[in-house]
């Protein structure tokens, strides 16, 4: 009989444990998802895509995200190899400025340039609401190799467009 009782309370301390591992995982999955921003990004530029920025970047009330594939960060400089403005838009995120060998919109390219092959150099100050982002293509070593511009939100248009840099525009 006592056989019996030591095997049965094993038995239900066996059943307790392997319960109580399956609530830790489920509580794991649930107060730890990937965020939506990266969910979107990983579809985007694979396992290497990190998230710059989000939150309402624009100051149009929608969330939106800056991400890619970032080679080197310094403070709020970055060189990119590629990356994205992308924003959520009836539960559903868009592209809506691509950093890639041009620099392009859903509308089309954004400004006659030569092809980056070695990404961009850009910073931006997201406490300016929306965002102007500095941009410069980069040379093989991370350092400037082009003129610097500007881009900036523009909200009559619905579009981001190439301004002179650091210009404030209404």
């Amino acid at each position: 009989m006592k056989s019996f009782l030591s095997f049965f309370i094993l038995a239900l301390g066996f059943l307790a444990v392997s319960c109580g591992g399956n609530n830790k995982q489920s509580q794991s999955n649930i107060t730890n998802p990937i965020e939506e921003e990266k969910q979107f990004a990983l579809t985007l530029y694979g396992d290497e895509a990190k998230v710059l920025s989000k939150g309402d970047l624009l100051a149009n009330g929608k969330h939106s995200a800056f991400v890619g594939i970032v080679r080197k960060q310094t403070g709020n400089s970055w060189w990119l190899q590629r990356g994205s403005f992308i924003q959520k838009e009836n539960d559903k995120w868009q592209v809506l400025l691509k950093m890639e060998e041009k620099l392009s919109s859903p509308k089309g390219e954004l400004i006659n340039q030569v092809d980056a092959k070695n990404g961009y150099l850009i910073n931006f100050d997201t406490t300016k609401k929306p965002i102007t982002i500095s941009i410069v293509m980069a040379n093989e070593y991370g350092k400037g190799a082009s003129d610097e511009a500007g881009l900036k939100w523009n909200a009559l248009k619905n579009d981001f467009e190439v301004i002179a840099p650091y210009e404030d525009t209404p």
